[in-house]
């Protein structure tokens, strides 16, 4: 409360936003339950919830608050800010990658006291504040093994909040819905939904359990009044179906650079954004800045701060990034231009556009790239949700008479409408499928026919009451991520005299807080990445081969990972 009071309510928007936060205190007094927080891009969602959850914590006595986010981004930049706010340090813990490598082996069957203790490091997740990412939640659920199970106790008697809940991956969804229902009706947890496009998890087969009335400011005038406020930008189709290639987005870029200062480029793949980020250092003096989940998260820290400190000083830049800036990350460019992909993307990256009115309308403009160029189809979901826009975009252009390029993709009601159709088109994939196995996850952890048919072709009829479900072969088969990654150290900052340290011979001790440190200086690569790279002479096994790190000519300071 003393943190709000130093705000200075002038603008509409800055007295929408006070306004919201004052119902969210207001709200706090409620059961536990599963509630909406739909707060509109830019409407203040981290202090929002972060003032239900304190207040519903001490009225409740829950024992936790828990962040659980999609990116590490968010972890960095929301973690700083609670812990600015509540000036406390100690008392908050970021948990989202795992330096020493997660194994079943080391998990079950420790083969030494030194690998014992070494799974015993993990955190479990006892802080009064946790802030950890999705994967690192539905670990605790459904991984293989004991280590991440360790933290399920310490999610009872919590407030837990799902910020950007439209990342769920949608292999997931009935996975995440009984876990959240789970926590609801079991564990006395009240749950809190955080997004400016909410998903429709209530109209999916295996529904989540929500609150009659979830929706916190559902009602209120300010909602209405903020997404008033707060039509900040206009979203243009510009695709084609052959798609642009790298040096024609370039020049579309430089061209629009004559009317603006600053331009945000949001791309798919890391690939496409590698490749227009060296196409613009050939032909552009505006400063140039690269944004992916190739680089450590120090190094995306620094570069976002050395971008808002330029912004702020109305320099001239363009900035070229993964997906990884549209969620959550509070910063406001002048013109954003958007690779083709699911509706809830698109307005993700049009909530990094004139975030905060402090222009006049602004555009946020939708190309499509050559298929050579940006490969989406080996990414599931979001190429799934990338033709569903282009179906959309298609019939606006049918059914738009005066063939405007302006299109209403962002519309609350548009929204509820794509998230039908991707739910309805993937329905089979929502329960998180085996192929292999031509099951599903959720069938395993279920009634299990295959089990109950097979003790009847074996034993004694009628079926006895006994358990189902194959936990085992569903820990064994289940990865958040299709293929599990590998956390490697890298040359950058502080990760240089990291790796230093642990090609010593560090004490247990020692081992914990090199591990910490590590997790801001570490890249996420999958297994196949690892071999090509070793294969290559540009990794190498850190401490007995618990960890790895990349050779220092390997990293760059611009893009990081430099292996394209």
């Amino acid at each position: 409360m003393k943190h709000l009071e130093t705000f200075e309510n002038k603008t509409v928007i800055q007295k929408l936003r006070q306004e919201m936060s004052e119902q969210c205190d207001a709200f706090a007094s409620n059961s536990s339950a599963i509630y909406r927080l739909s707060i509109p891009t830019g409407g203040g969602k981290t202090l929002a919830s972060l003032r239900y959850a304190l207040k519903h914590a001490l009225l409740h006595q829950k024992q936790r608050i828990i962040y659980v986010v999609p990116f590490t981004t968010i972890i960095e930049q929301n973690a700083k800010i609670v812990r600015d706010i509540l000036q406390n340090d100690t008392e908050i813990l970021e948990h989202h990658s795992n330096v020493i490598e997660n194994t079943a082996e080391c998990d079950d069957d420790p083969k030494s006291v030194e690998e014992m203790h070494l799974n015993l490091m993990k955190d479990n997740w006892d802080a009064p504040i946790i802030f950890t990412t999705m994967v690192q939640y539905l670990n605790v659920f459904y991984n293989n093994g004991t280590r991440d199970v360790r933290r399920l106790h310490n999610l009872t008697d919590a407030v837990i909040i799902f910020d950007e809940v439209q990342a769920v991956p949608l292999k997931c969804i009935t996975l995440f819905n009984d876990s959240v229902n789970f926590l609801k009706s079991i564990c006395d947890v009240s749950v809190l939904l955080c997004t400016a496009t909410q998903p429709a998890l209530e109209l999916v087969k295996n529904k989540l359990d929500i609150a009659e009335q979830s929706e916190i400011i559902a009602n209120s005038d300010a909602v209405h009044a903020v997404r008033e406020q707060f039509k900040r930008v206009l979203v243009k189709d510009y695709t084609e179906d052959a798609g642009w290639s790298i040096k024609k987005l370039a020049s579309f870029i430089l061209m629009g650079m004559s009317a603006v200062t600053n331009i945000l480029v949001v791309l798919n793949t890391k690939r496409a954004v590698a490749e227009l980020y060296q196409e613009l250092e050939k032909i552009t003096t505006d400063s140039l800045y690269h944004l992916s989940t190739g680089m450590c998260a120090k190094h995306r820290q620094v570069t976002l701060a050395k971008i808002k400190a330029d912004l702020k000083a109305k320099k001239r830049l363009i900035c070229v990034s993964t997906p990884l800036i549209e969620a959550g990350v509070d910063i406001s460019f002048q013109r954003v231009i958007r690779s083709l992909a699911g509706m809830d993307a698109i307005a993700q990256a049009a909530g990094r556009c004139n975030r905060h009115g402090e222009e006049e309308v602004q555009t946020v403009y939708i190309i499509k790239l050559q298929e050579k160029v940006e490969v989406t189809t080996a990414l599931g979901a979001v190429h799934k949700g990338k033709n569903i826009t282009k179906t959309i975009l298609e019939q606006s252009k049918i059914t738009n008479k005066q063939q405007t390029k302006e299109v209403e993709l962002l519309s609350a009601k548009a929204m509820s409408n794509y998230f039908n159709v991707l739910f309805k088109d993937l329905d089979k994939e929502l329960d998180y499928p085996l192929p292999r196995k031509n099951i599903t996850l959720a069938t395993l952890l279920g009634r299990n026919q295959l089990t109950r048919d097979a003790y009847k072709h074996t034993k004694i009829s009628p079926y006895p009451y006994v358990l189902a479900s194959s936990m085992k072969t569903s820990g064994a088969n289940f990865n958040v991520i299709d293929d599990k990654t590998v956390a490697v150290i890298v040359h950058y900052g502080e990760g240089e005299k990291i790796i230093g340290k642990l090609n010593g011979n560090p004490s247990l001790k020692e081992l914990n807080n090199l591990f910490k440190q590590a997790q801001y200086y570490t890249i996420n690569l999958y297994q196949n990445q690892i071999i090509e790279l070793e294969r290559k002479g540009l990794v190498f096994p850190l401490f007995n081969g618990y960890g790895y790190a990349l050779v220092a000519g390997a990293y760059d300071n611009d893009i990081g990972l430099d292996a394209y």
